[in-house]
């Protein structure tokens, strides 16, 4: 039976670790021709039974795994902080109001175990209140993540990178992407219950960290088990970005986008938005509405329409 190591090898592929998740290193293919020869434009995913690859520059894709293939047993040892579950946590009026204003009925604040909390904030280097987002995966509390009124945020130290409203992953299932805990609740209370957010948002610019994408791959295999993934990031500048990343490291092929409306000059900025200005309906119809992913090399026949109109 081939080992990881050797049959990544094959490929000129070879990783610093083999731990399961997503890796990015110069890709064998084409970096050597290219001026940034250092650049990691290869992407690699590491699963249980298989890994698999893609070049966001050469557009190289390929695997190795199956039935003759065992994991590599070098895997890298993280250890993670388990918050501890707070008992009898508060939701005083106050805070449903101001959920309230926002769109979100008490039945989905309690459903999704939000809470009051007094944190330290280090952007403020002073304590405050704040409302406090769980994020749970598998019957496990794996890390909060506090708001305060200012929106200033912060998370647990060292916590497991996993997806809010994880276990909303379902084989075969569509599933929504937005942007923040905000979005996801806006979602929920459409009736659209499949969906998730990364903790960290999304990027000012482009960047080469993985980091604010690891809990993609602390969940690779159920995402790979989804049906379609619909985008419905932010409708601005680091939306966008967000947005062209989860494409690229999902699959653009598997990938839609949803879109929020424009009333005159001004543009619905997000989902909670979406909700609180056009109601649930609107909502459900953006999502309903979503356009595949363009494929480069892929056109569809709108794409030819003025220059057949030319010929006659």
């Amino acid at each position: 039976m081939a080992d990881l190591t050797q049959e990544l090898a094959g490929e000129g592929i070879r990783l610093r670790s083999y731990r399961l998740g997503n890796h990015k290193l110069p890709c064998p293919r084409c970096s050597v021709t290219r001026k940034k020869k250092t650049e990691p434009c290869l992407s690699v995913t590491v699963f249980d039974d298989r890994a698999k690859w893609d070049c966001h520059h050469c557009g190289w894709t390929g695997g190795v795994g199956g039935n003759d293939f065992h994991p590599c047993h070098r895997k890298e040892v993280r250890m993670f902080n388990r918050p501890a579950r707070v008992e009898n946590p508060q939701r005083p009026d106050k805070l449903l109001a101001w959920f309230a204003s926002r769109g979100i009925s008490a039945a989905t604040v309690e459903r999704m175990g939000i809470y009051r909390s007094r944190q330290w904030f280090p952007q403020i280097e002073a304590e405050a209140d704040c409302i406090a987002f769980p994020y749970e995966w598998a019957g496990v509390l794996r890390n909060v993540k506090y708001r305060d009124a200012t929106k200033n945020f912060r998370q647990e130290k060292q916590p497991e990178p996993v997806l809010y409203n994880a276990d909303a992953i379902e084989p075969g299932k569509d599933l929504i992407f937005v942007e923040g805990e905000m979005d996801v609740l806006a979602m929920i209370e459409a009736e659209l219950p499949n969906v998730v957010s990364l903790p960290n948002g999304a990027p000012d610019k482009p960047e080469q960290s993985d980091k604010r994408y690891e809990p993609l791959a602390t969940h690779a295999a159920e995402l790979e088990a989804a049906g379609r993934i619909l985008i419905a990031t932010d409708m601005d500048g680091p939306g966008e970005l967000l947005a062209q990343e989860l494409a690229r490291r999902l699959g653009k092929d598997r990938c839609w986008r949803v879109r929020f409306p424009t009333a005159g000059d001004a543009q619905t900025k997000d989902a909670n938005e979406c909700l609180m200005d056009h109601g649930k309906e609107v909502l459900r119809e953006c999502v309903a509405n979503a356009e595949p992913w363009p494929i480069d090399g892929l056109y569809s026949v709108d794409d030819f329409a003025d220059g057949v109109w030319e010929m006659y």
